[in-house]
């Protein structure tokens, strides 16, 4: 059996495909296995990856009609045969020790559920950037603090690509096709509650490269209002099982829906953002975990001259 499934969605992404197949290369161990999902792609993808999976033996290929990342996803998790399941963004790329490392750290952690590692952000201009996961020393993590750190969104970068989790935990639990925005989020909170032996690896292993032009960064607003809701439904509930939780994410996500509504982008939905700061906003003002200025922003919504301040400021920028 292999010991590690890496799923790697793929759709119009010809211009950058290249160089992520370049660094799978010297990571093709027998003990890894690479399942390449096309998903509809109409570039020349789906053509690059046949060829690429022609010159290795760990290689599968899947061609689908056009679904989604969440539904090249799953279509990859019902494939998958390693003992550990991971997703990689193919317009990225991983270090030359990717396999080894994880490979080694199974080992040496005696097979954990959940293994976090850190990752490096590749700007616009090229400069790479560091983004360790300062505030854990390497080694296992206790679930309650690393509950209580994932669902705030603030140290530790909630992607599936920069973790390995146990096959087995997926047995009843896929990604939400409807979902476009957020979709580690929503499935990461909903896998880390069944999990209990985590650890952290204090190793770069993964280049995230930032696109001006990425889907990431195109999102609707009602993209936005779907985020808030999920982080408002991960945040009751992890208030439910630890007892306490930070409300920083909904709260980040409420504001910014709320800076681009009232900006012209209105939407029957942005009353319940404007409610839940009000709702909340001892509980907001409280947490150590959200800024001097969302808070001092949260307080405008709540004494109703946020729309005033945010149109007043923006139309000084331009």
């Amino acid at each position: 059996m292999k010991i590690l499934s890496i799923v790697v969605p793929i759709y119009g992404v010809e211009k950058y495909i290249g160089k992520f197949l370049q660094s799978l290369v010297p990571n093709l161990s027998p003990e890894i296995e690479v399942i390449l999902v096309d998903d509809g792609s109409k570039d020349n993808c789906a053509t690059i990856i046949d060829e690429f999976a022609k010159a290795h033996n760990n290689i599968e290929v899947i061609h689908k009609v056009n679904g989604g990342v969440s539904s090249a996803r799953n279509a990859g998790i019902e494939k998958a045969t390693g003992e550990y399941i991971t997703f990689l963004d193919p317009d990225d790329y991983i270090a030359g020790n990717y396999a080894i490392t994880l490979l080694e750290a199974v080992k040496k952690y005696d097979s954990p559920d959940f293994l976090i590692y850190d990752y490096y952000r590749v700007e616009y201009d090229g400069e790479v950037k560091d983004k360790s996961i300062s505030i854990f020393e390497e080694g296992r993590i206790n679930k309650k603090t690393f509950l209580e750190e994932l669902i705030k969104q603030k140290h530790i970068n909630c992607s599936v690509c920069t973790s390995i989790i146990k096959r087995k935990f997926y047995k009843s639990l896929r990604f939400d096709v409807k979902i476009k925005y957020v979709e580690d989020y929503l499935f990461l909170t909903n896998i880390a509650l069944n999990v209990n032996d985590i650890v952290y690896l204090k190793r770069n292993l993964y280049y995230y490269v930032g696109r001006k032009n990425s889907l990431s960064t195109g999102e609707s607003l009602r993209d936005r209002i779907t985020a808030f809701e999920i982080a408002l439904d991960r945040y009751r509930k992890y208030k439910d099982v630890l007892g306490d939780a930070s409300i920083v994410f909904p709260t980040n996500l409420a504001y910014t829906v709320l800076q681009r509504g009232y900006l012209g982008e209105w939407d029957s939905l942005i009353s319940e953002c404007e409610e839940f700061i009000k709702k909340n906003i001892g509980e907001i003002l409280f947490d150590k975990d959200i800024s001097f200025g969302t808070k001092r922003q949260c307080m405008m919504v709540y004494l109703g001259v946020a729309e005033r301040y945010i149109k007043f400021k923006y139309k000084r920028r331009e």
